[in-house]
Parts: C-alpha cells; sequence; structure tokens
C-alpha cells in the first residue's frame, strides 16, 4: 500500500463533504472554477485512521491534483451503526438475514 500524505488531509462527515469541497477549488494551473473532474478514487486504512483519496483532473487544461480526505470519524460512525443492526437483528423479524 503506498503510504499517504495525511498532513492535509481534510476533515469530512461524509462523501457529499468531498465532492463539495473539489467542485469549489479552482484549478491550480489555469485558474478556471469547477474545474476538477474525478479520475480515481481509493479508501485506506492506516494508523488507525480512515482516508479516501481522490486523483483530479482539470477538465480545462488537465492539470492534476490529487485531494486527501480525513473520513476516520464518519467510518467509525457508519461501523457502529452496521454492527449495531447486526446485533440487533432479532427484532426485525420481517428481514430475510439469511439470503
Amino acid at each position: 500500500m503506498d503510504k499517504i500524505d495525511k498532513s492535509n488531509a481534510i476533515k469530512v462527515k461524509c462523501v457529499r463533504d468531498e465532492y463539495t469541497h473539489i467542485s469549489h477549488q479552482p484549478c491550480e494551473n489555469c485558474n478556471q472554477k469547477y474545474a476538477y473532474k474525478l479520475c480515481t478514487q481509493k479508501f485506506i486504512q492506516e494508523d488507525n485512521g480512515s482516508y479516501e483519496v481522490l486523483d483530479t483532473q482539470c477538465q480545462f487544461c488537465g492539470h492534476k491534483k490529487c485531494f486527501t480526505f480525513n473520513v476516520t470519524e464518519s467510518h467509525q460512525d457508519v461501523e457502529k451503526q452496521i454492527l449495531s443492526t447486526f446485533k440487533d437483528k432479532d427484532k426485525f423479524y420481517d428481514l430475510d438475514w439469511d439470503d
């Protein structure tokens, strides 16, 4: 696994916050607004943290930029919700849990 630069990771609460942040960044090269479009996205767990790494490219000049987001807090919340759901699965008798 590639090491990531966590020092500049942007703390977000949900995926929507990631895309909102990216969409509001002007291109560092040509300064066009709403420039970056997503190329690839990776989820990385490292050092007790969870990160989304999004590689983007300016749709006007082709400049590439990588954004790193710290999603540790939101990832833990989702994990707690999932574990809680499965822990209490007997309460949800109408769901077919064996499929």
